[in-house]
């Protein structure tokens, strides 16, 4: 038996934040996922400043001129860094515990699928979820919390649980697999030190 981690217990008491159902904000959900696993059991989830995050990024959003694409459309993958970068930086602010984002994949190589759920495992072992894009059967963006029996387990705005790690590959020009993990959209939430 695989001994859980505790990102996998957190990812069990708490509930993820649900997108709607015709919204394309996944991106905004999985980054305000992402944040309330990192900041976990320090700060208990708390409404008053989940709304204001989601708050302060619709407003990021308006902003740029961004938010009717989104709504719309969903995120480019530059749009949905940015905005995490923006989310990170106003969780940091309004709790006190500085959060940031950190590139995992974009070293490994395309076809080293093995390294990259490794890379993946290591920081969710470590408490730190991961943020990805999922293109193939999915466009999403979505929060991992581990890899467990050949299975990437998500904390996710859709409600998906688990993707088959059988049916990944790393996304590029000419992937195939059913979910493709775009290498440059993988990253760590990790707290500062």
């Amino acid at each position: 038996m695989v001994q859980r981690s505790p990102l996998q217990e957190a990812a069990e008491r708490l509930l993820p934040y649900h997108q709607g159902r015709f919204d394309n904000l996944c991106g905004l959900y999985s980054v305000l996922n992402a944040i309330q696993l990192a900041q976990w059991p320090m700060l208990e989830r708390n409404a008053h400043r989940s709304r204001r995050l989601f708050q302060h990024g619709i407003a990021a959003l308006a902003h740029e001129g961004l938010l009717h694409t989104a709504i719309k459309h969903g995120m480019d993958e530059p749009t949905w860094t940015w905005l995490t970068d923006k989310l990170l930086a106003e969780a940091s602010r309004l709790s006190g515990t500085k959060l940031r984002r950190v590139p995992i994949l974009q070293k490994t190589k395309r076809s080293d699928l093995d390294g990259a759920l490794a890379l993946i495992d290591r920081h969710t072992r470590s408490s730190e979820p991961v943020l990805v894009e999922l293109t193939g059967s999915y466009q999403h963006y979505t929060t991992i919390v581990g890899v467990s029996d050949n299975r990437l387990l998500l904390f996710d705005s859709y409600g998906y649980r688990w993707i088959s790690a059988a049916s990944c590959e790393l996304g590029h020009h000419h992937a195939t697999a059913r979910h493709r993990i775009a290498r440059s959209s993988a990253a760590a939430v990790c707290r500062r030190r």
